[in-house]
């Protein structure tokens, strides 16, 4: 009898004891563990699987770089530090790259009368709104392509400032601004653009005569300057020119000023 009693007695805390058990055995099956926090599980629960948080985060930040967050290179530093200068006849148009009939060369060497391009991948919003099609007349501004043979170019520049097409006289300016040029509109290349442009002849001239005055080292950075090779009465009859003999000159100019 007094057994049953103390079994009775018993019984209310045994159960207590097991439901206390029970709820212990869910919070710690739900709870973050030590250094983790439930930020890092939701961060964990977005990255799809494969993929790291720091990458999908550089993914995030490649896709959100346009045309506004790029600084396009300068002329007198495209013109500076160009492997090679040419202008030419597009002559035929792959899924990659595109043949260039040399019809003059500016700057460098280049003894094929054709040289292949490699289409360069320009921003969403970049400068070359109609496809590439024979017959096209381009003003080049190369390195070579790593990527290919040594016959193999690239165009510089992120932005389009290395390519410039050439039409009725005239040269382009489709991936950079120059100070104090007028903008205009005008179909270039089977499409209507508002755009500088300033006249050949003259320009191919300046590209030239800059290169014969001016030498930058290869890859040059944007707070380098060139060294003058040529003396100062060349410089100055360089200058007088034309117009744009005497941007690129004022651009350079500031450069050594800056040394």
């Amino acid at each position: 009898m007094q057994s049953q009693l103390t079994r009775r007695k018993l019984a209310p805390l045994l159960r207590a004891a097991l439901l206390l058990a029970l709820l212990a055995g869910c919070n710690s099956a739900t709870a973050p563990t030590q250094g983790e926090s439930a930020t890092s599980k939701q961060g964990a629960a977005d990255t799809p699987a494969g993929a790291s948080p720091n990458a999908t985060a550089q993914a995030t930040q490649t896709s959100q770089t346009s045309m506004s967050d790029y600084a396009p290179i300068p002329l007198d530093r495209l013109i500076g530090t160009s492997q090679l200068i040419v202008t030419g006849e597009v002559s035929a148009v792959k899924e990659s790259t595109f043949t260039l009939r040399v019809e003059r060369t500016l700057a460098g060497e280049s003894a094929a009368p054709e040289i292949e391009v490699s289409v360069p991948v320009y921003f969403e919003e970049g400068p070359r709104p109609a496809p590439y099609k024979a017959g096209q007349s381009l003003l080049l501004f190369l390195v070579r392509d790593d990527g290919q043979s040594r016959k193999g170019w690239r165009v510089m520049g992120a932005g389009g400032e290395g390519e410039m097409p050439l039409q009725d006289g005239f040269v382009y300016f489709h991936g950079s601004n120059l100070e104090g040029l007028p903008f205009g509109t005008h179909r270039v290349h089977d499409a209507e653009r508002r755009i500088q442009r300033f006249e050949a002849e003259p320009f191919l001239d300046a590209v030239k005569g800059y290169r014969a005055c001016f030498a930058w080292k290869p890859a040059a950075a944007e707070r380098d300057a060139p060294t003058r090779i040529c003396d100062a009465e060349a410089a100055a009859q360089y200058a007088r020119a034309s117009d744009i003999h005497k941007y690129l000159s004022q651009l350079t100019d500031r450069r050594l000023a800056g040394k």
